[in-house]
């Protein structure tokens, strides 16, 4: 018996020296990679986030960059997450040159097409700002019970008989859209397409913004701006890089 014990007691000994040994290299490990993605280059500069269900270390796709949402406008007038994210799309664009929309003119335009800029703006209306601010392309997904699925407004969709939601593995509807999206995508010179993604865990619904950028050189990133920045729930996290993913794989080159 004594002998059995000495060998189990070596034997812990020696797991004990291993687990100590792989939890140091893990951690040292993970400094490395959260070391490497705060260095990544961004085409944005700006205060950047690091949640770890969103862009963490086991995220597949370098190029998603989690950025602080400092939408000026609509925090001075306390408007919805549907407006910042409109208006982070502005932003976007000025910083890449694609367009130049003063605050003024964005101000009256939402006031002229939301009721109740305070409390929700719905996905027509919001579409119908983006038009009438001639915004690069704008798509709304939605999150229905874990399933993704972008929601197109008929008269934007290929065929008049798209229904209003099309489901993300529907391709007979879904292809000739991110056809369009990426056609765009590769143009010349800066370019980008804007995502207003919506969620609803429970009573409460909240859009975010994600654009993808393609600049001069053909090189694409996908930027993340939510007005609840570092507020997010894990659940909604889960839920943005489900988004972030999917985007990714269907608009930029891994």
């Amino acid at each position: 018996m004594g002998i059995i014990r000495v060998m189990l007691r070596s034997r812990l000994v020696r797991f004990s020296i291993f687990f100590t040994f792989f939890f140091v290299l893990t951690s040292a490990f993970d400094g490395v990679i959260h070391s490497a993605v705060r260095k990544k280059p961004a085409v944005f500069f700006g205060e950047q986030l690091y949640l770890s269900h969103v862009t963490g270390r086991t995220f597949a796709y370098s190029q998603v960059f989690h950025v602080k949402s400092r939408a000026e406008v609509p925090n001075k007038e306390d408007w919805s997450c549907g407006l910042h994210a409109l208006y982070n799309m502005c932003l976007i664009e000025r910083k890449l040159g694609v367009s130049i929309i003063p605050d003024e003119k964005f101000i009256r335009i939402c006031r002229n097409n939301v009721l109740d800029p305070v409390s929700y703006s719905t996905s027509r209306e919001l579409l119908t700002i983006s038009k009438a601010l001639d915004l690069s392309p704008t798509y709304f997904l939605a999150d229905n019970n874990w399933f993704i699925e972008p929601r197109f407004v008929k008269g934007d969709c290929p065929t008049t008989r798209v229904p209003l939601i099309v489901r993300f593995g529907d391709a007979y509807y879904s292809a000739p859209i991110w056809k369009n999206i990426n056609d765009h995508l590769a143009q010349p010179g800066p370019q980008c397409v804007h995502f207003a993604c919506n969620f609803r865990f429970g009573p409460e619904p909240h859009t975010l913004l994600m654009t993808v950028v393609k600049t001069g050189d053909n090189y694409r990133e996908l930027y993340i701006f939510d007005n609840i920045n570092e507020g997010e729930s894990r659940k909604t996290q889960i839920a943005m890089r489900a988004y972030a993913s999917y985007i990714c794989q269907k608009t930029l080159i891994p």
